[in-house]
């Protein structure tokens, strides 16, 4: 029986010598109920199915709000402890149960607490910094969930236990298709796809590089958490299960597998490699979030918010859902009226101008009549537009894969202007180098520190 109680958790947590803690993991089952209240109280008003829209706004990480205001930084903690549905949050505990248990019997209560916030702090850490590359009004969108601090915990797994092997059953249809694989092989292409997926900036309503930085801080941190005494004893445990094993058997660490390190090197390295570059190309980067009103003449109304950031000097537009509002801020930004550096601080009037819009359609640019009727235009000192008004012709184009065809014409009467904007390219480069930094140290210890923290190899 005692042996049971020993491998109760598929790790020798139930009795050491010399006081140590082991057994219940107390930290992981307080953090899923934490959790699980937290989204009852944030679900209540939406039947328990998702999250009320109060809750995101007032708690969930949103990188530009740092530049706002700096005590929103209070977001980063409350954003580990909201989750988007009731989806969201099962997978986020079933993960941190499975794998936490484990980790927390190795590192011991308080250690796996201080490793679980601190990769959830790095994941809000590589978000911001690599809200730069998946583009920069990413910057605006609402982040949530325990997500990146359980990837700290899974990296946790990965190092400690790279020669445990994991059951998983999947339906076909209606039959259930079961399979064995290594732990080590799971995580590691868990990990992969965080990063492929960032990189190619697929999913923009999910953190992937959160995900990714969460992973890369638990590894980061395993070497100043980890207790030698405590990690020796556990080798020894679980190592030697009866009085011959103890005395003749040997025990060999072999760290993680040759390709398995391979991998998870040249991971961590493009991290090393995309932080870099970010913190060392980010010269300007300035978002406007701007009001469009007015109306396409007998087809809508305009109520509409856009979002559009200067990078580097050069204008880029988020994706804008409004058919009407998108042609508009197509034709002001194919006339370059958005952004004019000879206009820099000045207000300009252009009445009865025939001219042509640019609009890039694959790898050509597309000239598109319009007329303006009359328009006024107010730029900042930065040569970016404040507030413009007035009247303008101009042509739908359709566009299907690479061609395109002129149809009906459309007049807007519309009024724009900036409602905020945001400096925000000391954030981006701070976080980079923080980021960089981390991927670092993460590097070195797979590197050269795998053996060394392995207790199942």
């Amino acid at each position: 029986m005692r042996c049971r109680r020993l491998f109760r958790y598929g790790l020798p947590a139930g009795v050491f010598p010399g006081g140590f803690e082991g057994g219940y993991p107390k930290a992981t089952v307080a953090l899923i109920i934490i959790n699980a209240v937290v989204y009852i109280i944030t679900s209540f008003n939406n039947m328990f199915m998702s999250i009320g829209d109060y809750w995101v706004e007032v708690g969930s990480y949103i990188p530009i709000s740092l530049v706002e205001d700096p005590s929103n930084i209070y977001r980063i903690l409350t954003s580990m402890f909201l989750h988007g549905d009731i989806l969201h949050i099962f997978f986020n505990m079933y993960f941190l149960y499975i794998f936490g248990k484990s980790v927390e019997n190795t590192l011991g209560h308080l250690r796996f607490l201080i490793l679980y916030f601190a990769s959830g702090i790095f994941a809000t850490i590589f978000h911001t910094a690599f809200s730069y590359i998946q583009g920069a009004t990413a910057l605006m969108v609402p982040a949530l969930g325990a997500s990146g601090a359980i990837s700290g915990v899974l990296a946790a797994y990965l190092m400690f236990y790279p020669g445990t092997s994991l059951s998983a059953c999947w339906f076909f249809f209606i039959f259930p298709v079961c399979f064995t694989v290594r732990a080590s092989y799971w995580l590691l292409f868990w990990f992969a796809t965080q990063v492929i997926y960032g990189y190619a900036r697929l999913g923009a309503a999910v953190a992937f590089f959160a995900h990714a930085g969460g992973f890369v801080a638990g590894i980061a941190l395993l070497p100043l958490l980890i207790s030698r005494e405590r990690l020796e004893m556990l080798r020894f445990w679980r190592s030697y299960g009866s009085l011959f094993n103890v005395v003749f058997r040997e025990v060999t660490i072999a760290g993680l597998g040759r390709i398995t390190k391979l991998i998870l090197v040249v991971l961590i390295a493009s991290l090393v490699a995309g932080s870099a570059i970010i913190a060392s190309d980010v010269r300007q980067l300035d978002i406007y979030v701007v009001n469009v009103s007015g109306r396409a003449v007998g087809i809508t109304d305009l109520d509409d918010y856009v979002v559009f950031a200067i990078v580097n000097g050069g204008l880029e537009i988020q994706t804008i859902t409004n058919t009407y509002t998108r042609i508009l801020i197509n034709r002001l930004a194919g006339l370059d009226l958005l952004m004019n550096k000879s206009a820099v601080g000045k207000t300009i009037s252009l009445v009865g101008v025939n001219t042509y819009s640019k609009l890039p359609i694959g790898g050509l640019i597309v000239n598109v009549p319009t007329y303006i009727e009359s328009l006024t235009l107010t730029y900042d000192s930065s040569g970016v537009l404040r507030e413009a008004y007035g009247t303008i012709n101009t042509v739908v184009v359709s566009i299907k894969d690479t061609t395109y065809r002129f149809e009906n014409n459309i007049t807007y009467v519309f009024k724009i202007n900036i409602e905020s904007s945001y400096s925000s390219s000391k954030l981006i480069t701070s976080t980079a180098i923080s980021s960089f930094t981390v991927s670092t140290i993460a590097l070195l210890v797979a590197l050269f520190k795998d053996k060394d923290l392995a207790v199942i190899s």
